[in-house]
């Protein structure tokens, strides 16, 4: 089997991952911007990675309309966001970003990784800083645990990403 992990990286965790996975499976690693329409017709399965923004996978879109005319091509997904792996995380991306039809035949991976302010375009930014904001008008005893860590977190790069968590995906692509 021929795989490519391609991915689409915003602050650097997804793109970790992704050369994580590529290094375990002896695979190709790319940036989805710079795969060229010829590149993939190389490959019969990918490992497609995206970072979270808001409950959609980046790039996710753009790395379906690319493969489908593609016959026979499987592929998988991995999200990274700076939430912790929860139970519910992974079943609300899927409904999320899966079709119905997808969803029988694509197995999603969550990873955490990590938030890093500075590396956010300057949209991101924006929205960040309203989120912030509107995280500290609330009173503290009504916060989240997954607010009050975002509170923690915002003023410096944290990485939460960790080698092993990739073990689930690996084990996966190497049973088919």
């Amino acid at each position: 089997m021929r795989i490519a992990v391609v991915y689409t990286s915003t602050t650097g965790f997804t793109q970790k991952y992704a050369m994580w996975i590529a290094e375990a499976l002896e695979a190709e690693c790319y940036k989805l911007k710079d795969m060229k329409n010829d590149d993939f017709e190389k490959y019969d399965f990918f490992v497609y990675g995206g970072s979270l923004h808001a409950i959609g996978i980046n790039g996710l879109k753009e790395f379906k309309e690319r493969i489908k005319e593609l016959k026979n091509t499987k592929w998988t997904v991995f999200a990274v966001g700076a939430t912790p792996v929860k139970d519910d995380v992974v079943p609300l991306l899927i409904k999320e970003n899966l079709t119905l039809e997808e969803r029988e035949n694509i197995k999603l991976f969550y990873f955490r990784g990590g938030f890093d302010y500075d590396a956010l375009k300057i949209k991101d930014k924006i929205m960040m800083k309203l989120l912030k904001l509107k995280i500290k008008m609330k009173p503290e005893k009504d916060r989240t645990p997954d607010e009050k860590g975002m509170i923690n977190v915002y003023d410096q790069r944290t990485d939460f990403s960790q080698k092993k968590s990739i073990d689930g995906i690996v084990a996966y692509i190497r049973s088919l």
